[in-house]
């Protein structure tokens, strides 16, 4: 029988309380990992991923993706693969890199946004491995996730208790996410077959440099893709400057948070039905353009009226990834994960299971978005959120995307 090996993917994002904003000591930025060798073109090759997973992902409810998160866990897999497996991996994952400078870049990033800078937010990522004990594994492979992921392989019994092992990555997970993830591998999905468990965790708990006050939060009209008004609690703020840019479809406001070494991005189609219509042509491009755009103060608006909302989502990706390109990973007979143990190449994905939560307050968020109408006529510009809309959270040191995501209902909520 052939093994399998479930590769666990994650992300978590929190509010920051409303004590900490606006009482912040500006630090020495971060590290610029855009500096070290290959980290420019990683960071481009996963942001044409992330909105590549998005289309494909597709659906029209709310939803929360970290598409970083699978890039590097699908990352530490393609440290082990070889030939046609290996081939397809590189194509979907945009990896113009070979594999060593892609594997150290995906490190100097990852020691960026996981290092204790000691900032006023939060933002921490960790990898993990778990080996099945006593199998050949590959010297060349476990030094790659030790050395570039910081996910030294750690040895579990799998044959012989899967229960054991499902509450030992549950509990992991939980603890890299502060609870907000307790369970990412449901009962039942690890059993004697398998052999490898890999795990990537994102963490962000960060305040706006802008903070809405409690006391503007008030019920508001939201209009749903089909027209359906509903009141939502909304947030707002009338006396600070939004930069934005504005297309014939969409427009993007820019929230940054504090210290601004990161920012939340609003898309905003024009009318409730729009939203298919941008996602269709969404690309990392066309962000990247967006996002030059405001960084030279196209547009600035006066008022912003925003949702509030907390959510999560959670899937298994196998037949995602395989329609973006690379089936073979998920095949039995066709896998070739080789590079990751002494033995035939017998091993093969069974699942990327992926879970996101998200919330949205008037302290801070770790992603969030909006749809707009823009009234201007010689009045002061104000951006209302009252439909459906997307958004992402860009690390804007390395100009990675970090999060992104859909609001369809922010009353669908689910914490």
């Amino acid at each position: 029988m052939r093994a399998c090996f479930p590769l666990l993917l994650l992300s978590l994002a929190a509010c920051a309380s409303s004590d900490d904003t606006g009482q912040v000591d500006l630090r020495d930025p971060r590290t610029v990992t855009s500096d070290t060798a290959g980290v420019a073109r990683l960071v481009a090759g996963n942001n044409a991923f992330a909105w590549d997973l998005f289309r494909q992902v597709g659906g029209d409810d709310n939803l929360v993706l970290a598409p970083f998160t699978a890039s590097v866990a699908l990352g530490m897999s393609l440290a082990g693969a070889a030939g046609t497996t290996a081939e397809e991996m590189r194509q979907v994952l945009h990896a113009d890199l070979n594999d060593a400078a892609w594997h150290e870049a995906h490190g100097a990033l990852l020691q960026d946004l996981s290092g204790d800078h000691h900032r006023a937010y939060t933002l921490q990522a960790a990898n993990r491995a778990w080996g099945q004990s006593g199998y050949p594994w590959k010297e060349a492979f476990t030094s790659v996730l030790a050395d570039d992921y910081g996910a030294p392989l750690k040895e579990i019994d799998f044959q012989a208790d899967p229960a054991a092992a499902t509450a030992e990555i549950n509990a992991w997970v939980s603890e890299q996410t502060e609870g907000r993830i307790p369970q990412i591998v449901p009962p039942g999905t690890l059993n004697q077959d398998t052999r490898l468990a890999l795990a990537s965790a994102l963490y962000l708990y960060a305040a706006w440099v802008l903070p809405f006050a409690d006391e503007n939060t008030a019920d508001r009209d939201f209009t749903l893709a089909d027209g359906t008004q509903i009141q939502v609690p909304t947030m707002s703020r009338f006396d600070e400057t939004w930069w934005y840019a504005g297309d014939f479809d969409a427009t993007v406001v820019r929230l940054p948070y504090v210290e601004e070494e990161l920012a939340f991005y609003v898309v905003l189609p024009p009318d409730p039905a729009g939203l298919p219509d941008v996602e269709a042509t969404i690309d990392a491009d066309r962000v990247e353009d967006w996002v030059l755009r405001i960084q030279d103060e196209e547009r600035h608006a006066d008022g912003l009226v925003l949702p509030r909302f907390s959510f999560r989502s959670a899937m298994d990706l196998p037949d995602v990834l395989s329609a973006l390109g690379m089936p073979s990973a998920f095949d039995p007979a066709l896998a070739d994960f080789s590079g990751m143990a002494d033995t035939e190449p017998t091993l093969h994905i069974s699942h990327v299971l992926h879970e996101g939560w998200i919330s949205v307050d008037e302290a801070g968020t770790e992603a969030g978005g909006a749809t707009v109408e823009i009234s201007e006529n010689g009045d002061p510009v104000v951006l209302y959120c009252d439909h459906p809309f997307l958004f992402f959270l860009r690390d804007e040191l390395s100009g990675a995307i970090l999060f992104l995501g859909r609001v369809a209902n922010p009353s669908a909520s689910k914490s």
